[in-house]
C-alpha cells in the first residue's frame, strides 16, 4: 500500500484511485509526525486556530464593509444569536443537545466544527476582505492574495466559496440592472472577474475528483439522502438564526432604496442565499445542508444591525425618548437572558456527553500494544475485520485496511447497519460457523480484531481462526486461508 493510502480510503477493500479531497487532514497528519504531537492534539489545536481565523476574518469584514456606528451592534448579533428550540422535543424527553441543529448554537458556532469547516470558512471571508480592499484601494498586490486565498479556501471546503460566488453574481446583476449598465469605472469590476475565475477553480477540481469513481462518487448519493423532506432542513435552518431572519423582510425598504450600494445588496443576497438555493439542491446533486454553510450569520448580523439602527432613528422622531430607551433595554435583557439560558443548556449537555472516556478518543496501553503488533507483525495492506470504532482508527496506527470506517461509502445506510450487525455478531461469537465463513470470505478478511472489554472473552472456532495476539483487553485472530 505504501504512502498511497494517505490519498486513498483505508476503510475500503475495493481498489480505487487516489484523491486530494481530504488533503487538509493528510497535511495535519504530516504536521503531527513532524512536531511529535498526537493526532487528537493536532486536530484540537487546528480547531482552535480555525476558529481564530474565522473570528478575525469576520471582524475584518465587518470593519471594512460597515460604518463605525454599525460595527459594534453587528458583532454583538454575530456572537450572541442563539437558535430557537424545537419545542416538539423537551429536556424531559431528549437531551437538549438534539434541540439545535448542527453547529448552529452560539456557544459552538465558531470553532466547534471540524477544522476544514472553520479554516475553509475563515479563508473564504478573508478572501472577501482582500477583494473589497482591492475594489476600494486598487493596490496591485491584493489580487494575488485574494486569488490564492479563495482557491485554497475552495480546496479545503468548497461550499462557502460556491455560495459567495453565487451571491456576488446576483448582486452584480442587480446592481447593473439598477444602474442600467452605466458603468463609469470598468476597472473596479476586474477584481470581481478575477475572483470568479479563481473561485471556480476548486469547484472544477472537486468535480474532477468526484469523477474518479467509487468511493468518491458516493458523495453525491449521500448528499441527496440528506434532502429527505422529513429532515425539514429549511425549518431547522430558520430556527438557527430565527430572529435575524424575521428582520429580513422589514430590511428590504432599508436596503433597496435610492441610497443603496453594491455592498448592501451583496450582504442581503448573501444573507438569504440558503433559501433561494434550497430548491436547486437535487438538480446540483448536493445536500441542502451545504447551502447553509456559507457563513450567512455574518451578513445576517450586518443586515440586522442596519435595520435596527434605521428603525431606531425613525422611532426617535415619533416616540418619546424614555420609551425608546425602555424598549432598547427590554430587548437587550430578553435576548441576553435567552442566550445565557439556552447556551448554558448546550454547555451542560456537551460537558456531560464528553465527560466519560470513549473508545474513539482514548486509548488504553493495551490498545497501543495491539497497534504495535499490527504495525510490526501483520503484512502491509492486510484487511482487519472489526467493528465501527477500531475500523476508524486502526489504519492510522498500522498499515492495514478495514471496511466499516465510514458509512457514507455505502450506497444505502441500511447496508452499513447490516454489516455492522454482522460484525458485532461475529465478534461476540454469536454467528453460526457457515455464516461467519461466508462473511469473512466476502470481506476478504485476513485478521479479526476483538475488544474484549466490549465483546467479552469469547473464543472463536480454531478451524478458521488462529489466535496470534492476546492481552487483557485486545485479542487478534488470523483467519486461516484454507478455511475460506
Amino acid at each position: 500500500m505504501g504512502n498511497g493510502w494517505l490519498l486513498k480510503i483505508p476503510y475500503i477493500t475495493t481498489p480505487h484511485q487516489a484523491s486530494i479531497i481530504q488533503i487538509l487532514f493528510v497535511l495535519l497528519g504530516k504536521l503531527s509526525l513532524l512536531t511529535g504531537l498526537g493526532p487528537a492534539e493536532t486536530l484540537f489545536i487546528f480547531r482552535i486556530l480555525g476558529g481564530i481565523l474565522l473570528l478575525i476574518s469576520s471582524i475584518l469584514f465587518i470593519r471594512l464593509i460597515l460604518p463605525k456606528n454599525l460595527q459594534r451592534l453587528t458583532f454583538i448579533l454575530f456572537i450572541f444569536t442563539e437558535p430557537f428550540p424545537d419545542f416538539a422535543k423537551t429536556v424531559l424527553k431528549e437531551a437538549y443537545f438534539t434541540w439545535v441543529w448542527h453547529f448552529g448554537d452560539a456557544a459552538r458556532r465558531i470553532s466547534a466544527g471540524p477544522p476544514h469547516y472553520s479554516i475553509g470558512k475563515g479563508l473564504a471571508v478573508l478572501s472577501l476582505v482582500l477583494l473589497f480592499s482591492y475594489i476600494k484601494t486598487g493596490k496591485k498586490y491584493l489580487p494575488v492574495l485574494f486569488i490564492s486565498t479563495v482557491v485554497l479556501s475552495g480546496i479545503i471546503y468548497p461550499p462557502p466559496v460556491f455560495i459567495i460566488l453565487i451571491s456576488l453574481g446576483i448582486c452584480l446583476l442587480i446592481w447593473l440592472l439598477a444602474s442600467k449598465f452605466k458603468i463609469t469605472k470598468i476597472t473596479r469590476y476586474w477584481g470581481f472577474i478575477l475572483y470568479f475565475i479563481a473561485g471556480i477553480i476548486p469547484i472544477l477540481i472537486l468535480k474532477l475528483e468526484l469523477a474518479k469513481g467509487y468511493p468518491w462518487n458516493m458523495w453525491n448519493r449521500v448528499e441527496l439522502g440528506w434532502n429527505d423532506p422529513y429532515l425539514h432542513i429549511e425549518l431547522d435552518y430558520f430556527r438557527m438564526f430565527w430572529w435575524l431572519f424575521l428582520l429580513v423582510p422589514v430590511s428590504i425598504p432599508v436596503i433597496f432604496n435610492n441610497k443603496t450600494s453594491p455592498e448592501k445588496i451583496f450582504l442581503f443576497v448573501w444573507a438569504v442565499s440558503g433559501f433561494f438555493l434550497f430548491p436547486f439542491a437535487n438538480v446540483m446533486s448536493v445536500g441542502k445542508f451545504r447551502f447553509t454553510e456559507g457563513w450567512q450569520i455574518l451578513p445576517l448580523s450586518a443586515i440586522g444591525a442596519i435595520t435596527l439602527i434605521n428603525y431606531r432613528e425613525l422611532l426617535r422622531k415619533r416616540l418619546n425618548r424614555i420609551l425608546i430607551t425602555g424598549l432598547k433595554w427590554t430587548a437587550v435583557i430578553l435576548l441576553s437572558g435567552y442566550f445565557i439560558i439556552f447556551a448554558g443548556l448546550v454547555l451542560r449537555e456537551t460537558v456531560l456527553r464528553l465527560w466519560p472516556f470513549w473508545r474513539n478518543v482514548y486509548f488504553h496501553p493495551h490498545d497501543l500494544e495491539s497497534f504495535r503488533y499490527l504495525d510490526k507483525d501483520v503484512p502491509e495492506g492486510a484487511i482487519v475485520y472489526t467493528d465501527a470504532f477500531p475500523a476508524n482508527y486502526l489504519p492510522a496506527f498500522a498499515k492495514v485496511r478495514t471496511f466499516l470506517g465510514f458509512s457514507d461509502f455505502y450506497p444505502k445506510f441500511i447496508d452499513y447497519q447490516h454489516d455492522l450487525k454482522d460484525a458485532e455478531a461475529i465478534l461476540q461469537n454469536k454467528s453460526g460457523k457457515i455464516e461467519t465463513l461466508k462473511i469473512l470470505k466476502a470481506k476478504q478478511a485476513d485478521y479479526i480484531y476483538i475488544d474484549k472489554s466490549v465483546y467479552g472473552s469469547h473464543e472463536l472456532d480454531e478451524e478458521f481462526a488462529e489466535k496470534v495476539f492476546d492481552n487483557p483487553k485486545i485479542r487478534i485472530y488470523k483467519v486461516k486461508s484454507g478455511a475460506l
